[in-house]
This record gives structure tokens, C-alpha cells and sequence, in this order.
């Protein structure tokens, strides 16, 4: 899933209009982040890995909403040329 929404974030970056995403790219990242939350609260996690699950975490959150921001700005200045 990292995989995925690097991809869409570099999509959205590099386009102007919206780009088409996944029906379940939401859900999915959704799934993504409930995986690694539960993963972070392993009571036998070493923590170095604690760490680097945090730092995925976080990652993958700025990205999110990275991609819903431009997708906003997006819509917004489609919604503004067609006034």
C-alpha cells in the first residue's frame, strides 16, 4: 500500500486536473493504517521497530493528506473556472 500512495501522491503532484484513483484506495488506506496501528501496540515489539512503525505511520499520514489536499485545490479551482 506505501507503494500505492506514493504513486498516487507523485500522480497528483505532477498533474493539473484530478486524477482518476482506485474505488477502494481510501478503504485500503484505511486497512493500511489500522495494520500498522495494531502492529505499533505489539507488546513484543522491539523498539527500534517501534520506532520505525511510528515513522510509517507519520509518513503515511502526511501523504494522505497530502493527496486530499491537492485533490481539494483541484476541485476548487475546477469549480472556480466553470463560474
Amino acid at each position: 500500500m506505501y507503494d500505492e500512495l506514493m504513486r498516487v501522491w507523485k500522480t497528483e503532484k505532477l498533474n493539473t486536473f484530478l486524477q482518476p484513483l482506485d474505488a477502494r484506495f481510501y478503504s485500503d488506506l484505511e486497512e493500511y493504517l489500522a495494520k500498522l496501528r495494531n502492529d505499533r501496540d505489539d507488546p513484543s515489539l522491539k523498539p527500534l521497530n517501534l520506532k520505525l512503525i511510528d515513522r510509517e505511520i507519520q509518513n503515511v499520514v502526511k501523504l494522505a493528506n497530502a493527496i486530499v489536499d491537492a485533490r481539494i485545490q483541484k476541485l476548487t479551482r475546477s469549480l472556480g473556472r466553470g463560474m
